[in-house]
C-alpha cells in the first residue's frame, strides 16, 4: 500500500508537472495507490 502526499496528488493536475513525479507515479501499480483525506475539528 502506498498513500501519495499530497504534493503528489496536487503535481500530477499541474499543466507542468514534473517529469519524475509522473514517471513514479507510472511505475506504481493501480491497486497499490491510496489516497487518504483528513479533517480536522477545532
Amino acid at each position: 500500500m502506498i498513500i501519495p502526499d499530497t504534493n503528489v496528488t496536487f503535481e500530477v493536475t499541474m499543466p507542468d508537472s514534473s517529469p519524475s513525479v509522473l514517471a513514479w507515479l507510472n511505475r506504481q501499480a493501480e491497486d497499490a495507490l491510496y489516497l487518504t483525506t483528513t479533517v480536522s475539528i477545532a
